[in-house]
């Protein structure tokens, strides 16, 4: 646990900023930065064999020499398949972008609501009152961090295949603790007259 001052200087202007009047800081924390998260696991181990067949295809049609580009030679077809090549490259490297959004990013729970400061391009503040809390599920890992979902979506890509979609607190410590106070937090809302969980 961590209050709004120890913070890096942006994630504490960001923090500072969202809070309203009165509005009370009951626990804060970054995620611990880590490479392999199950995301990032995933596109990683999809992104070697990617990249592989799409560099393989490359050399074949430049026939594992350097491309000839003179005019009217067929080696200007190896260029159709870079974009492959790319893709490939960017899955690789979604270990090192899931690092890069933890040390972006925050999580924070207050007297009136819990707030997800992403991390990463976008640097989106997410906002989920205690009505959204109500229910709650946490993953627990051997290396003692944790996750606490609020929200799960299922997406239904182009090819037919599904992906579930996690929301929530990811990659934090003592997960059991931070549950507890998000629990609580969701009991306001029915003590203040909302539905019950």
């Amino acid at each position: 646990m961590q209050h709004v001052e120890s913070l890096p200087y942006k994630l504490r202007h960001r923090a500072r900023h969202v809070l309203k009047p009165g509005e009370r800081v009951v626990w804060v924390a970054q995620p611990v930065p880590r490479c392999f998260t199950p995301d990032a696991r995933g596109l990683f181990l999809f992104g070697i064999p990617w990249t592989a067949v799409s560099c393989t295809a490359v050399a074949i049609i430049w026939n594992f020499q350097a491309p000839d580009l003179s005019f009217g030679s067929t080696d200007w077809f190896g260029f159709l398949v870079t974009p492959f090549v790319l893709v490939g490259l960017v899955l690789l490297s979604a270990p090192l972008y899931a690092r890069y959004w933890a040390l972006g990013a925050a999580f924070m729970i207050t007297d009136r609501r819990a707030l997800i400061f992403e991390g990463g391009f976008l640097k989106r503040t997410r906002d989920f009152p205690p009505r959204r809390l109500r229910r709650l599920s946490r993953i627990d890992r051997p290396n003692g961090l944790g996750d606490i979902v609020f929200e799960k979506r299922t997406i239904v890509q182009s090819d037919g295949g599904k992906v579930v979609k996690i929301t929530g607190f990811k990659n934090i410590p003592d997960a059991a603790a931070v549950e507890r106070l998000l629990e609580q937090l969701a009991d306001t809302d029915a003590d203040a007259g909302g539905p019950a969980r």
